[in-house]
């Protein structure tokens, strides 16, 4: 018998290649692996923060996540989820109750995945201020709704007390992909108010329901469902029709309608074209009236002669147009003035904005240079646009204290002629990462009390030298906060004092705000309750306006962080105190000054809604003298709360009236006349006594 041989041992395991087999075991690496967060909008007290992670457009599973955010009392219940087998990641996110309405706060999640980190963000609003019982209207709706839309409109409260910065969120049934509401959230305004406009689209003829909700302090509200009749039907007979225009001299704005069956036609698209004429925007709009307009310019130096410019449309497939013709012209530019608005203090970056005119009229295609011995303009060279704008954004270089009257200047060159203009303002970018504020305020007052607060770095470093901005919301803008803004001490503190004139008896809210390290910063809104007693019977009466407004020959000087500015121009002033008219009553619940002037290089400074604090009237009714306070703002900048004297005198055979204005902010800025300003009184002008 022939012996077996022993059965040797075969490996019939495969080795693939280290990446694979091409064609037939292809590797299965991660090329592109993305994360995505949910739109949240708003985080009430709290919400459910979502989001997925995927690479080439599958799942991915078992990924950390890291979510931060820039607002430091946002607390994650898990700041490092992990993907499910669907790539989704889910937590709770919460902010501190008492916490204000905070806008454009950032959420940030980042992950890696196959050794490449990706990142997405989205802005929310935050907020869980104290509310207990919201309350959410919806106006009723008139209609029938036409194809030009309709505004709708409420009011959002809580306890009693206006909610502001609020998003609103409209829900629309029936036949709701035919119409739409835009914007959509609607943010509430200081009083608690919103509104948005329902836009239909064309073909929609139906009755729809339209509700509005919220989420206040962690709680939802919705309003009462309103309902209206929609009808926007295709038309036959489109036309485009443009207006004649007078003359056109450097600058003007060409307008005109599209109408259908007779009727408005909104949002249609008109394209403008001209062979001579410069179009701020080639494409206008109609609005809910049908009507379209846009800015044009005459090329400098063109002589008179005629041009034309046509408007063309389509609607329902159908394509229509009208052209026109226009005498134009624009002469050299003789008087040329550039102008810089004033964007207030500046933390780390801002915008910077100006126009450059000729003669009054803007000038378009202008090179703008900007400097400043500590601010970077990115970019530092700028072209005016149609309206004769620029703009640019100003850094700070990191780490800068918060350095006073740093100046930045724009010039230009505009026919051969050199313009330039110079400013000054607070500026810098310290380092701080978390940077937090408080807000301490009594909750009752007669007419005046102290508020107070701190600004700190990670909870416990001063930052000296920041600016607090304070925003009231009330009825009668009879309550002032000086110094309003207020600048933080060496120890982070600052204090104002807010003052209620006489006679007033509400409760008024207090927000402080600021901006450390490019982070906006707040505190409140606070409740303050001002019963400050009726004014005394008034001693005198006046009211002292210039004529037919602003008059020239005003020479005023301007300190700003101690350097000083004398100016030329045109003032404007109003006074009215303790009585309409000569004759009739004294009525202490009369009170309003404001005064205006537009110097002859551009700058402007206006002053309104001037509250008394005292009034005086001397040598035989001929001099009225107001002490008070007002709202002041300068080169289109922040508004400020200045302190302010008027002396009038009245000279009743001339009819003439000689103004002494002073005005403080208390911290930065003056303003007076340089010599008193003499101009025509209105013919109702007057001063008596009570």
């Amino acid at each position: 018998m022939k012996k077996r041989n022993k059965k040797e041992t075969v490996s019939c395991q495969i080795q693939l290649p280290p990446k694979g087999c091409p064609d037939l075991f292809p590797p299965h690496n991660c090329n592109t692996p993305v994360i995505q967060l949910e739109v949240l909008g708003v985080i009430s007290c709290e919400a459910t923060v979502r989001g997925r992670v995927l690479c080439d457009h599958s799942p991915v599973e078992g990924v950390q996540v890291t979510l931060s955010s820039t607002f430091p009392e946002l607390m994650f219940s898990d700041p490092t989820p992990v993907t499910n087998n669907r790539g989704e990641f889910t937590t709770t996110a919460t902010v501190p109750r008492g916490t204000p309405i905070t806008p454009d706060v950032r959420i940030t999640a980042t992950a890696t995945v196959s050794d490449e980190t990706v990142s997405d963000s989205i802005i929310v609003r935050v907020e869980c201020i104290r509310c207990e019982n919201p309350v959410l209207t919806l106006n009723p709706i008139r209609g029938p709704v036409g194809c030009q839309g309709t505004q709708i409109s409420g009011r959002l409260i809580c306890d009693g007390v206006p909610v502001p910065d609020e998003p609103i969120s409209f829900e629309i049934e029936n036949h709701s992909t035919k119409v739409t509401i835009a914007p959509n959230p609607a943010v509430t305004s200081a009083d608690g108010t919103y509104t948005a406009t329902l836009v239909p689209f064309l073909g929609i003829d139906s009755t729809i329901t339209v509700t509005a909700s919220a989420i206040v302090g962690g709680h939802p509200v919705t309003s009462e469902t309103q309902s209206v009749t929609v009808e926007c039907l295709p038309c036959q007979n489109p036309v485009i029709i443009l207006n004649d225009l007078e003359p056109i001299v450097c600058s003007g704005l060409v307008t005109g309608r599209v109408l259908c069956d007779g009727r408005p036609v909104p949002g249609v698209q008109v394209r403008l074209s001209s062979p001579l004429l410069i179009f701020a925007s080639t494409i206008a709009i109609t609005n809910a009236n049908g009507e379209f307009s846009s800015r044009v310019s005459v090329p400098p130096g063109t002589s008179d002669q005629v041009t034309t410019y046509t408007a063309r449309a389509e609607v329902n497939g159908i394509i229509v147009s009208d052209t026109n013709s226009v005498e134009v012209s624009c002469p050299p530019c003789q008087n040329p003035v550039i102008l810089l608005d004033d964007p207030g203090p500046i933390s780390c970056r801002a915008t910077i904005t100006g126009r450059v005119l000729c003669d009054g009229a803007p000038i378009p295609g202008v090179q703008v240079t900007l400097s400043s011995p500590l601010l970077t303009f990115q970019p530092s060279v700028v072209t005016t646009n149609i309206n004769g704008e620029y703009t640019s954004v100003a850094t700070v270089p990191f780490p800068t204290p918060i350095t006073e009257g740093v100046p930045y200047t724009a010039s230009a060159t505009v026919n051969g002629i050199a313009v330039s203009k110079t400013h000054f303002l607070r500026a810098g970018c310290v380092d701080c990462p978390n940077p937090a504020m408080n807000l301490i305020v009594p909750p009752t007052i007669e007419c005046s009390g102290t508020i107070m607060g701190r600004v700190v770095c990670n909870t416990m470093t001063p930052i000296p030298k920041v600016t607090v901005f304070f925003d009231i919301v009330q009825s009668n803008n009879n309550v002032f906060i000086d110094p309003n803004p207020a600048i933080t001490g060496v120890d982070g503190h600052y204090t104002a004092t807010i003052m209620g004139v006489a006679g007033t008896m509400e409760t008024v809210t207090v927000k402080a705000r600021a901006t450390v390290d490019g982070i906006p910063i707040s505190a409140g809104p606070f409740s303050v309750r001002i019963n400050c007693p009726a004014p005394p019977a008034c001693p005198c009466k006046f009211k002292l306006d210039t004529q037919g407004g602003a008059q020239p020959g005003a020479q005023i000087r301007v300190t700003q962080f101690g350097h000083v500015l004398d100016y030329t121009g045109t003032l404007n002033v109003t006074i009215n105190e303790c009585g309409a008219t000569k004759g009739g009553p004294c009525n202490p619940a009369v009170d309003n000054f404001n005064f205006a002037f537009n110097a002859n290089n551009g700058d402007n400074f206006q002053f309104t809604q001037g509250r008394r604090t005292m009034i005086a009237c001397e040598n035989n009714f001929t001099v009225a003298i107001v002490e008070g306070m007002i709202n002041g703002r300068i080169n289109n900048g922040p508004t400020e709360t200045f302190e302010a004297r008027i002396r009038a005198t009245l000279n009743n055979v001339t009819g003439q009236i000689t103004f002494e204005i002073f005005a403080t902010d208390v911290t930065t800025t003056t303003f007076e006349t340089l010599v008193p300003f003499t101009a025509s009184g209105s013919p109702q002008s007057f001063i008596t006594g009570c």
